[in-house]
């Protein structure tokens, strides 16, 4: 019975060591961390126009820029914002550079510490729980490489109903993930009479950064839970976007994910005599994320 105890311990350490679950939730895939959230008085009460410091510490984890990185402290609306250097609801940091593993560069990290001063004339004993809200924008990039067969193997994955072969060669650590396949539901080639092929691409992005994402930061009230991309081909002349060139706006469900399918032409394709690959690349620069983080409760005494 021991035996199996430690054997059973020991399965589930495992599980807890390569899911990294901790009790931080989604906060394990943010690529904006927030390392730290807390005030300078914790564990007693505070005494009513007591001043608080709020450390708030962000670091880029990502392998793109954070720009413009905004933060808002919310659950103190009814207390004095005294602090001077970081203010709720302003840009604490215009640019946080990327990780750079070669220099040891763990990601530019910003430190700030808000000031606010207690409400004075309380009748009762009131706690005002805090949080954190992150505003900040960023880019994400997904490059994949399509092989064009020869044309003896044109019509053997056409007669047999398969589909093109993809890879994908990079893949940028963001908040929103990018990727692309050509292997999906309606995947068949299809080869045109002008000895052309079509082919479809399947695009799905997925929200992987625990937070809120907008396609444009300026407006992302109106553009909450959608997502814009441009597509770009590495040579038109070998690989053509038939429905889906330039920039393409996805509406993603609940926030979470959404798919594109995009149609790709292959000029002369059944004609190559050699294999070729040619590269896709999908990027959408800019676009706006939120994250969120609840921090500790304070209360403050009544007035006496």
């Amino acid at each position: 019975m021991d035996k199996q105890k430690t054997v059973l311990f020991i399965l589930l350490a495992a599980v807890v060591v390569v899911s990294g679950c901790t009790s931080g939730g989604l906060q394990g895939s943010r690529i904006l961390a927030i390392e730290a959230f807390e005030p300078d008085i914790r564990g007693v009460d505070i005494n009513p126009g007591e001043e608080v410091r709020l450390t708030l510490i962000v670091r880029n984890t990502g392998t793109e820029k954070a720009k413009d990185v905004t933060a808002d402290i919310i659950g103190l609306e009814d207390w004095a914002e005294t602090g001077t250097t970081c203010k709720s609801g302003t840009v604490i940091a215009t640019e946080l550079a990327a990780p750079r593993p070669a220099e040891n560069f763990p990601g530019q990290s910003k430190q700030c510490i808000f000031v606010f001063k207690a409400p004075e004339k309380l009748p009762l004993d009131k706690s005002f729980q805090t949080k954190v809200s992150i505003r900040y924008s960023y880019d994400s990039t997904t490059v994949a490489t399509i092989r064009l067969p020869s044309r003896e193997k044109f019509v053997i994955k056409q007669d047999a109903g398969g589909s093109l072969d993809s890879e994908t060669i990079f893949k940028s650590t963001s908040p929103v993930d990018i990727d692309l396949n050509t292997k999906g539901q309606a995947s068949q080639i299809r080869i045109l009479q002008n000895k052309d092929v079509r082919f479809p691409l399947f695009i799905t992005v997925n929200n992987i950064g625990g937070g809120f994402v907008c396609s444009d930061p300026s407006k992302c009230g109106e553009t909450l839970k959608r997502f814009s991309l441009d597509i770009t081909s590495g040579d038109p002349q070998k690989l053509r976007l038939e429905n889906c060139a330039g920039k393409q706006e996805i509406d993603l469900f609940k926030g979470q994910q959404g798919e594109l399918k995009c149609d790709l032409v292959a000029p002369g394709a059944t004609e190559l005599l050699t294999e070729e690959l040619v590269s896709i690349t999908t990027k959408s620069a800019g676009y706006g994320y939120t994250i969120e983080q609840q921090g500790q409760q304070l209360k403050v005494k009544r007035e006496v």
